[in-house]
């Protein structure tokens, strides 16, 4: 093998481990995001939520309680 070949076999692993490790913390990324959604969809959790907005007066202000 000639250096160049080198060279580009070097750069394509570089690139390819790159990509894998771009793709992995992109999952887990995703994973942590629907795991956090999932806890807000549970009506126990929206409860509480609401006796807090009522109990802090936070609806008088005009801000948005729930995005």
């Amino acid at each position: 093998m000639t250096k160049i070949e080198i060279i580009m076999t070097l750069a394509a692993f570089m690139s390819i481990t790159w990509a894998a490790m771009v793709t992995v913390y992109a999952v887990q990324a995703i994973r942590k995001h629907k795991a956090k959604v999932a806890y807000y969809q549970h009506p126990h959790t929206q409860c509480e939520i609401a006796r807090n907005v009522i109990k802090n007066k936070w609806y008088t202000d005009g801000g948005e309680v729930f995005r």
